[in-house]
């Protein structure tokens, strides 16, 4: 440092004055400012400071104060590059219980307080002409049998004598605590200083595997959050151990605890030996790098400020490790389908560029069951391609394609089902009348005003918000002959331009672009007739769309206007007709829906096959309204608003038609309808009007809403999801028992005290949740994102970088303000990351790393097997009940009943990954077991 400044500012005031002093050693101090009312104190520090490596500050009181200072900052110019993340730090301060006026006591800065041993340096002066005998003790609240306290040796301080004494104490775990300091003696004074030791820094689970003069190895199980800082366990173990399931995979945590500093780390794992010839490749081994984030904003209570890790990115060049400071590593086992149950032991070395080495065994326990390739717990969880295509950049479709089947094998590895699986291939539907062509737009039907015959098309253009276009849907094919076309139109203003333009599309049927024709028209008020040739096709052009506005095109669609048209015609020179639409009404039973599944079907079939995903989330058109009327919102479908017979015909047919395709497919249990989200009171009505709809036109296809059971909402929904905290848990049953299915989800809510998703949470919290899940008889879970990686409305000219800003930051839903910051939690919508390539880029190539997973994401994982766990032994208790003793059946339904120590009700749970593993552990062992019989 070569310069500081200081800033603080005092909100209360009562009596008294506060003394702002500095120091570059901790021993001579500066009085900077003091200040005796509200207000700020703002100083640079002394010249003679710097330059420095520390700074010392203190802030104390000046005879009887009372006040309170609620901001301190410290700005400081720094030799290299700016720090990548803040600084951290942690404020202990003494609350005087009693206070001596013989004595002045100085509290000499304290250390960070962290489970284990420190000292509290306290200087004390003797300000009488007597002596005065000290004893110190001390005291840990709360009490129990690892929290022992401290006498002192007796101390005789001289007249005007200063000394300092330093106070041992020890801090038996993360917790609360309050330490109580009495100097005792002849003195009275006392003080308490409060520890608030945040739950990632407990030391209470862990054991070491091996150490030496270079480094401590030590095993955590997965679930736990391994802080950098915490010391070494005092637990002693042979291996690393897993146990798992064939087709699962399972992880436990080798940490790293160097004594100097590492370079050129690596980690290699070794094949696993079982019983008979049996054996786990070492292919089955992956060892994994836990990425340190910096959570600068606590998402609430159970948060925290600093290091947590979360992202797992793979270790693909030999690391440096500082001296001091745990690395752990993420250890994951995937057993293959068919493995033999045993025990399978290897080693995992671990080597540094200097030579020095350390082999710690590995030991997995294989049950003697298989895990399906499909889960029976249905998840759907959110991803948006586009934004892994803003990071990663891909060139072409090629690329993009390549893309998502890497995101949708990482949800698939950890057993999610995307919302979408295929989000590149849409079906397609035209409305068509017979012997004419299907159009989609806001055109409707005049009957009253029409060049001839009895009706025309008419298209309203009345926002300034965008452009009413009315189109063919058919992409039709280009002849080789040129084309003339001729219309009839009319505008409702002279001097009105209404305009038509026809698209192109080559042989991929994609759009040309910026090889649009447009042709304009100028209207008088009547009807008149226009006629032109095209010109020559563009280059590759294979099939052509028509297009016709009621006004000329212009950049952001402001005009407003009204048009007709009518009898339609494309032509070739000799007269044959290509497009002929004479918009004339047709009977209801001439419309129908033609659907074109080629694309969507091979998608799916596809994602189906090799992702194992369990749910289709089936968009469908027309239940949202389009317009308002009166009033009244409306929808429109094939140019007809709701309400007309044409729309219901139509719209019912088409909803009849996506149930029967789906069943047709065996795909129909799987699929629901996700149309609204998170409804309001004021929206029951129109939510249950698009819920009617979907049930008149297609009754087997479940309706899905995010909102808790309310009477107003009964008959609408048979797929009902819920935020867990709202989640009245005696509805579950009652919607089940009445034929319909029950999920649930978290997102940006609930927050603590409730087991929720986010990064700076418990580890176990997603794990917690799914056997929440299995506890209340949960069908199915939902997350609404896993890629939400970039706030647009904060980050404008780059992209966010998640590894860094680790918040979600709320986006859209119109609270939240343009440049506002509105934080929704760390790593809410976050279960994967970006390759870290790509966010520290500077080059704008396309890369096609891999996406990182994340600890959530195996937590999730985690508890989606162990939801399975009790399906399999729920369906062998049933399979084998004839051959099952009652104390056998007891036994079960014991261990299918999830235990206090787990789950004990939605707000009390464990933080422990210990309890879920024995009870995991315990049901593996007994599906062996009954698969025996």
């Amino acid at each position: 440092m070569h310069s500081a400044t200081l800033e603080l500012y005092v909100n209360y005031h009562s009596r008294g004055k506060l003394v702002v002093d500095a120091s570059p050693n901790g021993q001579s101090w500066t009085t900077l400012d003091t200040l005796d009312s509200t207000g700020s104190i703002n100083v640079t520090l002394p010249k003679s400071f710097f330059p420095a490596t520390t700074i010392y500050f203190r802030f104390h009181a000046e005879g009887a104060t009372y006040l309170q200072v609620n901001r301190v900052c410290y700005t400081a110019q720094l030799d290299g590059a700016p720090l990548a993340v803040p600084a951290i730090g942690q404020t202990h301060f003494a609350l005087a219980e009693a206070e001596d006026a013989r004595l002045a006591v100085q509290f000499l800065p304290i250390t960070p307080l962290l489970p284990g041993k420190h000292e509290i340096a306290v200087q004390v002066t003797n300000k009488t002409n007597q002596p005065l005998r000290l004893q110190p003790t001390t005291a840990i609240e709360p009490a129990d049998v690892r929290t022992v306290g401290w006498q002192g040796d007796e101390l005789l301080l001289k007249p005007r004598q200063t000394a300092t004494l330093n106070i041992p104490v020890t801090l038996p775990d993360a917790g609360d605590w309050q330490i109580h300091l009495a100097l005792g003696g002849d003195s009275a004074t006392a003080y308490t200083i409060e520890a608030k030791i945040h739950e990632i820094q407990r030391i209470d689970y862990g054991a070491v595997l091996r150490e030496d003069e270079t480094a401590v190895l030590w095993s955590a199980e997965a679930g736990w959050h391994v802080s950098r800082e915490r010391i070494a366990p005092i637990a002693r173990d042979s291996a690393l151990r897993i146990q798992a399931a064939a087709n699962e995979a399972e992880a436990v945590q080798l940490v790293l605890r160097p004594d100097r500093d590492l370079t050129g780390v690596t980690l290699a794992a070794s094949a696993l030996t079982g019983p008979g010839n049996s054996a786990l490749p070492a292919e089955c081994v992956e060892i994994l790098r836990e990425y340190y984030h910096y959570i600068e904003l606590p998402t609430d209570g159970y948060g925290y400020q600093g290091y947590v890790p979360d992202a797992l990115p793979p270790i693909d060049a030999p690391l440096d490790l500082a001296a001091d400071q745990n690395q752990p590593f993420w250890v994951r086992v995937k057993v293959p389908a068919g493995t033999p149950a045993g025990t399978y032991t290897g080693t995992i070395t671990v080597q540094d560029a200097a030579g020095w080495s350390a082999a710690v065994p590995l030991e997995v326990e294989v049950f003697g069951f298989d895990l399906p390739d499909r889960m029976t717990l249905e998840t759907a969880f959110g991803f948006n391609q586009n934004q892994p295509f803003r990071y990663h950049q891909p060139a072409d479709e090629a690329q993009r394609r390549q893309l998502v089947d890497q995101y949708f094998q990482a949800l698939a590895d950890h057993h999610l089902s995307p919302y979408d699986p295929a989000p590149l291939d849409r079906w397609r539907y035209e409305i068509r009348r017979k012997n004419g062509l299907a159009w989609q737009g806001p055109g409707q039907l005049d009957t009253t005003t029409k060049s001839h015959g009895e009706s025309s098309l008419k298209i309203i253009d009345d926002t300034d918000a965008a452009r009413a276009i009315h189109a063919t849907q058919q992409h039709l094919p280009l002849p080789d002959a040129p084309m003339q076309f001729s219309l009839q139109y009319r505008t409702a203003e002279a001097g009105q331009v209404c305009s038509m333009y026809v698209m192109f599309y080559d042989a991929d049927d994609q759009w040309l672009t910026g090889k649009n024709q447009t042709f304009d028209f100028t209207g008088d008020g009547s009807w008149q007739t226009a006629a032109q040739k095209l010109a020559a096709y563009p280059e590759n052009a294979r099939s052509f769309s028509v297009n016709l506005n009621p006004l000329t095109w212009t950049k952001g669609g402001q005009a407003t206007g009204t048009a007709w048209f009518d009898d339609l015609l494309f032509q070739t020179a000799d007269g044959t007709a290509v497009l002929a639409e004479d918009f004339e009404l047709a009977k209801l039973e001439d419309l129908q829906v033609v659907f074109d599944w080629t694309r969507w079907d091979a998608a799916v079939e596809r994602s189906l096959a090799k992702f194992h995903f369990n749910t289709i989330d089936i968009s469908v058109d027309a239940l949202h309204s389009a317009v308002e009327i009166d009033g009244k919102k409306l929808a429109r479908f094939g140019g007809y608003l709701e309400g007309t017979p044409e729309f219901t015909y139509l719209h019912r047919q088409y909803l009849h038609g996506i149930q029967e395709h789906l069943r047709e497919k065996g795909w129909l249990d799987m699929s629901y309808v996700y149309w609204f989200d998170e409804p309001t009171e004021e929206d029951y009505p129109y939510v249950m009007n698009g819920l009617r709809k979907l049930r008149e036109g297609a009754p087997d296809l479940r309706r899905f809403l995010t909102e808790q059971v309310e009477p107003e909402l009964i008959g609408g929904p048979n797929l009902w999801c819920p935020v867990s905290y709202k989640t009245v848990l005696s509805t579950i049953a009652e919607r089940q028992a009445a034929g319909e299915d029950f999920w649930w989800y978290v997102c940006t809510g609930p927050k603590m005290p409730y087991a929720t998703l986010f990064t700076d949470h418990p580890a176990t919290n997603l794990r917690v949740w799914l056997w929440q899940t299995w506890q209340h008889h949960v069908q199915g879970v939902l997350i609404w994102a896993t890629t939400y990686w970039n706030c647009e409305h904060l980050y404008k000219d780059q992209l966010q970088n998640p590894y860094l800003d680790t918040m979600s930051w709320a986006a859209g839903y119109n609270f939240v303000k343009p440049g506002q910051r509105s934080p929704w939690g760390n790593g809410d919508g976050r279960f994967f990351y970006p390759p870290l390539a790509t966010v520290n880029r500077t080059d704008d190539q396309p890369n096609l790393e891999l996406p990182v997973d994340s600890i959530r994401s195996e937590m999730l994982r985690d508890g989606i097997e162990d939801y399975e766990y009790c399906v399999i032994l729920q369906r062998l208790r049933d399979e084998k009940a004839d051959v099952l003793t009652p104390a056998e059946l007891s036994r079960i339904n014991a261990l299918l009943t999830v235990p206090p120590q787990i789950s004990q009700d939605m707000t009390h749970f464990t933080h422990s990954p210990e309890p879920i593993l024995k009870r995991r552990a315990e049901i593996g062992r007994a599906i062996t077991e009954l698969l025996r019989k």
